[in-house]
């Protein structure tokens, strides 16, 4: 049982960041408050300065769960990793469970199970379990699968930064060990990866071999709605500061990384018939590939044609 000397201090901060999210947020609320636990907590949410009714929502929630929901009522917008940071300096718990107001849990005894297991396991930085990936706006039903393919007990560093497994609902962590977003942060495009890296490297991963929350990927969410360009080059920044941040321990999972990016970038640009600006990246990628010891891609070959001989290509094409 977590041993909680000062019953007005919560155990858990449940972190929840929101923007525009009137659709979803009150679904993530909700999977929160039927939590079945043994300790306080509370429920820190940084609303974004929403331009919809998501506003609205929270003023409601808030009012009738003052004991255990904090609004923090932005006066602009943020951005993601501002208030992400901003939202992380008001948690007072032991220890953070992450949502974000698009996702939502679906088990109640979600976070007493993963407090329970970092309690009992003290070298753990984090904790996460499996989830379900829910495709929105495409078919109905929405097409799904398991987040996490590969399951064991523990996971590393190498596999944080390797294959993505993790939905970011799915993890509890140790407050004392991240209390701040590191400045270059602030230059990403996503938040979560870094900051699972990051712990990932201060101490052990545990894996919960349970489907216990929904990850949506919809037509709102930042990595679709921004523009694919600017997004694959902050994507390639992030994973460059990351390296550097890690002392490069994971270098070639990281240039690998920095690989499909700048290949996904030349493909993108190719469909747009911008030719000449994908070959440079295309080069890019190679260069990548080859400083992490790894093959190029099969389909890097294709890219490769396209950029340079668009026309034969989609003749080639065509008779096939």
């Amino acid at each position: 049982m977590p041993k909680q000397p000062d019953a007005t201090i919560p155990l858990v901060s449940v972190m929840m960041v929101t923007y525009n999210q009137e659709a979803y947020i009150e679904a993530a609320l909700d999977s929160v408050l039927v939590q079945q636990v043994d300790f306080n907590y509370e429920i820190v949410v940084g609303e974004d300065y929403s331009t919809d009714q998501t506003r609205a929502i929270l003023r409601r929630y808030e009012q009738s769960h003052a004991d255990r929901i904090r609004v923090l009522w932005r006066e602009k917008n943020l951005g993601v990793s501002r208030n992400w940071d901003a939202t992380m300096h008001q948690c007072r718990g032991t220890y953070v469970a992450l949502l974000e107001g698009d996702d939502y849990w679906t088990n109640p005894h979600k976070l007493q199970k993963q407090v329970d297991f970092l309690e009992a396991n003290p070298d753990f930085s984090f904790c996460f379990h499996n989830a379900r990936v829910l495709y929105e706006g495409g078919g109905a039903p929405p097409a799904s699968h398991q987040m996490t393919q590969e399951q064991k007990p523990e996971f590393t560093l190498f596999d944080v930064t390797g294959e993505w497994h993790i939905a970011t609902g799915s993890v509890v962590y140790r407050r004392a060990l991240m209390l701040e977003l590191p400045e270059w942060i602030h230059q990403s495009v996503v938040v979560d990866l870094p900051l699972f890296a990051i712990l990932g490297n201060k101490g052990r991963i545990g894996f919960l071999n349970e489907e216990m929350s929904i990850y949506r990927v919809n037509s709102g969410g930042v990595t679709q709605t921004a523009k694919k360009e600017a997004f694959l080059l902050g994507l390639i920044r992030m994973y460059k500061n990351l390296d550097q941040h890690l002392a490069f321990i994971q270098h070639r999972n990281f240039m690998i990384k920095i690989a499909d990016a700048y290949q996904a970038l030349a493909s993108s640009l190719n469909t747009q018939e911008r030719y000449s600006e994908a070959r440079p990246y295309l080069l890019q990628a190679l260069r990548s590939r080859l400083a992490a010891r790894a093959m190029p891609r099969k389909d890097m070959f294709k890219v490769l044609a396209i950029s340079l001989m668009p026309g034969l290509y989609r003749r080639l094409y065509k008779e096939q």
